[in-house]
């Protein structure tokens, strides 16, 4: 959990030295959306990829003829622009990284792969600080550096990694709906918000990476190790008093911690108070999400739930967008995390009813 969360703090000084330079620009709110949506891109072909390995479903030589495509997509799009291939390079490396990271935690490698998570915003910054943040192209660009220099390093030690023998009665197309359904509900507040005007989205975007940081610093050890087979739920029900203890955490220590490393640039006044109003509200959904989120990845290496997970990922789509529509008729922005925390926290006692399966 040290490594996740270091991972996370690194990448939040990354996302300080972009929003100290452009918070309340059109710069900042389109890159963030972008990247939002580059994230459904790539976390649904990275987390499909994840879910027909651990199930044994896809072979070696498989995944070297989807690198050559993936080498190819990206050569393809730097034609077109720079900008564009830094678009499909983004996709490319990050989704090779939740593969290879995978594949390292079961090779028992997970904690050194985790180096490269800790350390990419350092390639980022230092393209950032030569080329600046001035226009979209120059901040894929440092974006994409990054990610893939964690890719790199996840994907050297992630060879050796063997999936678990799981059950293959599963369709491959519920993995492509969990994933899709999944992504965009991290999407639709900042689509909302794009319509509030100008700053929102951008103080969305990193308000709910800060939630989301925090939930996996919980999550992603943990869910990857039983994922892994290393890590069996149902003896250690412990998850909700995990997410308990994050979630207060975060609620008593933002207020503190947030004017020392966010505040200066542009992110003063009313722009810092909404990013931290945003946040709390966001915060409010931690122990919700973690046990949730913990519960249902484990759930991923078993076919046999395949088809439950894309339900439970509907419905907790359906939630939240209708928690949206009082706030956005009443124009009341800075609740609309609260429609996050009903839907997650709906989730987690649905979720807590439900008979245990496999792993969870």
């Amino acid at each position: 959990m040290g490594l996740t969360g270091s991972s996370y703090i690194t990448t939040f000084v990354r996302e300080r030295f972009f929003y100290q330079r452009a918070y309340g620009t059109v710069v900042l709110d389109h890159a963030e959306v972008l990247m939002s949506l580059l994230a459904v891109v790539s976390n649904a072909i990275g987390l499909l990829l994840v879910f027909v390995w651990v199930s044994g479903r896809i072979s070696t030589r498989a995944l070297l003829i989807l690198a050559g495509v993936a080498i190819s997509a990206v050569l393809a799009a730097v034609v077109g622009s720079v900008a564009a291939g830094a678009a499909v390079g983004i996709v490319v490396s990050f989704s090779a990284w939740l593969l290879w990271s995978q594949k390292a935690a079961a090779a028992g490698r997970l904690a050194p792969a985790l180096v490269g998570a800790i350390t990419a915003a350092g390639p980022t910054l230092i393209v950032w600080s030569l080329l600046g943040t001035e226009n979209l192209t120059h901040v894929l660009l440092g974006y994409l550096v990054g990610s893939t220099w964690q890719a790199g390093i996840a994907g050297v030690l992630s060879l050796g990694g063997r999936p678990a023998k799981r059950s293959e009665s599963g369709s491959p197309w519920w993995p492509l709906v969990y994933v899709v359904v999944i992504q965009f509900d991290a999407l639709i507040d900042q689509v909302v918000l794009l319509g509030a005007g100008k700053g929102w989205a951008g103080a969305a975007a990193l308000a709910y990476s800060l939630f989301v940081a925090t939930v996996l610093i919980v999550l992603y050890p943990l869910s990857s190790q039983a994922l892994a087979g290393r890590l069996d739920l149902a003896k250690r029900r412990y998850s909700i008093g995990l997410g308990a203890v994050a979630g207060c955490s975060f609620l008593v220590l933002l207020p503190l911690v947030l004017p020392l490393v966010l505040r200066g640039g542009h992110v003063e006044g009313i722009g810092y108070n909404r990013v931290l109003d945003l946040s709390l509200c966001y915060g409010l959904a931690i122990p919700f999400s973690t046990y949730w989120q913990l519960h249902t990845r484990a759930a991923h290496g078993d076919t046999d739930q395949w088809h439950r997970l894309a339900g439970w990922a509907a419905l907790l789509f359906v939630v939240h967008a209708v928690g949206l529509v009082p706030v956005v008729i009443l124009s009341e922005w800075s609740l609309v995390p609260l429609a996050t925390v009903a839907a997650f926290g709906l989730m987690a006692v649905l979720w807590s009813r439900q008979p245990s399966v496999k792993g969870t």
